[in-house]
């Protein structure tokens, strides 16, 4: 396995266990360690992805393919969980706008900045 299969797994684990399953998060020196943990493996495949290199189209097209439905996803996501709170009559977190219009214009940022310097 790889960086880009076990980096995700190990993200997607570390922060599962925010959600605290097992009641084991009572200590705030055990959340602080998971945090940084967390942002160590976030850093690392930021790092990755953006020093990544590719061969050939075939790579072009898996990655242009993966970024468009992780962003996809992520704005469904985030639109569904304003919704949620929308439906059941309930103030909309700050936090889930700021992350949708983030994610909208870091997407479109992106978008120009590729069309005009590649």
């Amino acid at each position: 396995m790889n960086r880009h299969v076990i980096l995700p797994i190990i993200i997607s684990l570390l922060a599962l266990l925010f959600l605290d399953p097992l009641h084991i998060l009572m200590d705030n020196t055990v959340v602080m360690i998971l945090l940084g943990g967390l942002l160590l493996a976030v850093g690392l495949y930021s790092f990755f992805i953006l020093t990544d290199r590719v061969r050939d189209e075939r790579e072009i097209m898996v990655r242009g393919f993966a970024d468009r439905v992780a962003c996809f996803l992520g704005m469904i996501i985030v639109a569904g969980g304003i919704a949620k709170y929308l439906v059941f009559g309930q103030m909309v977190p700050t936090v889930l706008i700021i992350i949708l219009v983030v994610m909208v214009s870091g997407k479109a940022l992106a978008q120009w900045y590729a069309c005009k310097y590649f």
